[in-house]
């Protein structure tokens, strides 16, 4: 099942600009977005995003104090501005954001909390994932079983659940489901 974003800027490029790194995500999608906070109230009534973009300085209501009701909806803020501000951030996160990150600083570090926050895999580009326990997850998602996969590759059966164990791990998956599900998607496109 997709993801969802929800994007709340008053400046439409950035917004288009944040939307796009989105999607750059693997099976996120873009639920709605909102130029002010009376706007983005109004959508999110009816809306149940999986991550909330939200800029700090909004005409009329401004992202801080809209903050507290957005948290009350139980998905992860995200909270940006183009100042580094220790005090902006302690009073953004002090008010139930997730994360405070500085417009304009590294592209890379928003997609990994996007990715965190969505609870998204890794991408096997950066994968953490080791040649042993990638030709292990291959043969996972073929439909071999632990059993087959030690006498494939000549190893113990324990060695093989190891293997699937730091797998899991790396990729802070919690279910066979989802390693199976990472397997294919990663693997197999």
């Amino acid at each position: 099942m997709p993801k969802s974003v929800f994007v709340i800027d008053d400046h439409a490029v950035v917004r288009e600009g944040l939307k796009a790194v989105a999607r750059r995500l693997p099976g996120v999608d873009i639920c709605g977005e909102a130029s002010s906070a009376e706007e983005a109230l109004e959508s999110l009534t009816a809306l149940r995003p999986d991550l909330i973009l939200l800029d700090v300085e909004l005409p009329g209501l401004s992202g801080l104090e809209i903050l507290p009701r957005l948290a009350r909806l139980g998905r992860p803020v995200v909270v940006l501005s183009l100042h580094d501000c220790p005090n902006l951030r302690h009073r953004a996160m002090e008010a139930g954001a997730h994360a405070y990150l500085v417009k304009g600083n590294d592209l890379d570090g928003l997609l990994e909390y996007m990715r965190r926050a969505l609870h998204l895999p890794a991408s096997m580009d950066r994968s953490p994932l080791t040649d042993r326990e990638r030709d292990i997850l291959g043969l996972i998602t073929a439909g071999h079983t632990s059993k087959e996969i030690a006498e494939l590759r000549h190893i113990s059966y324990h060695t093989v659940e190891r293997h699937r164990t730091n797998m899991a791990r790396k990729l802070n998956l919690s279910k066979r489901s989802e390693l199976i599900r990472y397997g294919l998607e990663y693997l197999h496109s």
